[in-house]
């Protein structure tokens, strides 16, 4: 169950202990969920809506209509575009690659994130680093840009984003730089939008954690 953190937590995930701060959406088991909820250390806010993605000025972009269709057909209202490659269509979109198993549920708490934040992209592979990804001249291509190579990378199959000059920018360089998660990695360090991390789990799978 999806809560938002009002005070610091230690989350157990797979035998290690993670530290997450007020603020961050964690997914834990109902009881503990309840529990939180209960003692006032987490919320779920009354304006955030798990049925419905509504309004004029949300949507989901996508290289495949009809099949991101059929995985958001519990959201009758939302509204998807197809186009050739990523891009900001409304005031807030999810770009959604139709290669990735949607998790559905998460799609609310996504656009949500996007009353803070200008993105909201989950990591990529947690034991995969720049440094070890991609082919070496573009490796130094992106230190050039980022300086430092030993860092998580994002996973472009899921972006949420304002439709607002800085992700604009973001999408602009990173296709014209090829599109890849390099070439995203760069365009990130370029412009430095108001963007945030999710965690790899959005796109990998759920993690496993304690009842």
């Amino acid at each position: 169950m999806w809560v938002q953190l009002v005070q610091p937590k230690s989350i157990a995930n797979s035998g290690n202990q993670r530290r997450c701060e007020p603020g961050d959406w964690v997914d834990v088991g109902k009881q503990t969920a309840l529990m939180w909820l209960a003692d006032g250390s987490a919320q779920i806010p009354e304006a955030l809506d798990f049925t419905h993605i509504s309004g004029e000025m949300s949507g989901i972009a996508t290289d495949d209509k009809e099949l991101l269709t059929k995985r958001t057909a519990q959201f009758q209202d939302v509204k998807i575009e197809e186009l050739t490659k990523p891009g900001l269509i409304w005031e807030r979109t999810a770009w959604i690659d139709s290669a990735l198993e949607l998790r559905p549920e998460l799609l609310p708490i996504g656009f949500g994130m996007l009353e803070t934040w200008q993105m909201a992209v989950p990591l990529y592979d947690y034991k995969v680093l720049a440094i070890h990804y991609g082919e070496a001249d573009e490796r130094e291509k992106t230190k050039k840009v980022v300086r430092d190579l030993r860092c998580l990378m994002y996973d472009t199959r899921l972006i949420f984003a304002r439709n607002e000059p800085e992700p604009n920018k973001v999408f602009e360089l990173w296709q014209k730089e090829g599109g890849g998660l390099l070439a995203f990695l760069r365009a990130i360090y370029t412009v430095k939008p108001y963007i945030l991390a999710l965690p790899a789990t959005w796109t990998t799978g759920r993690p496993k954690r304690e009842a």
